[in-house]
Formats: C-alpha cells, sequence, structure tokens
C-alpha cells in the first residue's frame, strides 16, 4: 500500500461520513471503503496493490480503475478523476448534492 492510497481512503471517509453518513452506512479503513446506500446499491472502493490502484465498483456505471497521477486518482479510461465520477453518481443515486472535491 502507499501513502497516496492511505491518505485517499482516510480522507475520502471523512467526507463521505459528513456528506453521507447520515442516510448511507458506510464501511471502511485506510485500504477499501464500502457504501451502502438506502436503496440497497453499494458502492464498492478498494487499493489493489499489485496494479497500485484504486478499483471502484458502482452499481450504476459498473467497474473502474484509478492510478495516481498529477497528485490525483484518475480513471485508467480516460483520465476523470475518481472523486468527479463517484461525487456525480452518488447526487444522481441520492438526489441530493455531494460534493466530494
Amino acid at each position: 500500500m502507499n501513502t497516496q492510497s492511505r491518505v485517499f481512503f482516510q480522507r475520502l471517509n471523512e467526507v463521505l461520513d459528513d456528506q453521507c453518513g447520515a442516510i448511507c452506512d458506510i464501511d471502511g479503513d485506510d485500504r477499501h471503503i464500502e457504501l451502502s446506500l438506502p436503496s440497497g446499491q453499494v458502492f464498492l472502493l478498494n487499493f489493489h496493490g499489485p496494479t497500485q490502484q484504486i478499483w471502484l465498483s458502482s452499481p450504476i456505471s459498473g467497474a473502474h480503475h484509478y492510478v495516481f497521477v498529477d497528485e490525483q486518482w484518475c480513471s485508467t479510461r480516460n483520465q476523470e478523476p475518481i472523486l468527479d465520477r463517484l461525487s456525480a453518481e452518488l447526487t444522481q443515486t441520492l438526489g441530493q448534492s455531494v460534493m466530494l472535491t
């Protein structure tokens, strides 16, 4: 595990708890997060050590892989930052603004 991923998961846990903790079940540590929504949908994020990537499993858009580039975690598909995708999908799913960036 690297420092960038550890810091990412610690900060994301705090922000998710602050913005979604009242309505979502959040379970996580410095290597993974499981975010269960009231609808029963689950977002999973984890650090994959062999590839040094963060993997996101989204009930909205499926599986995504992210690498650390220019001080942020960006998609291996299109360089989209992970927090942009997660913010948009949580906003869509929860029906309220979720700003993780």
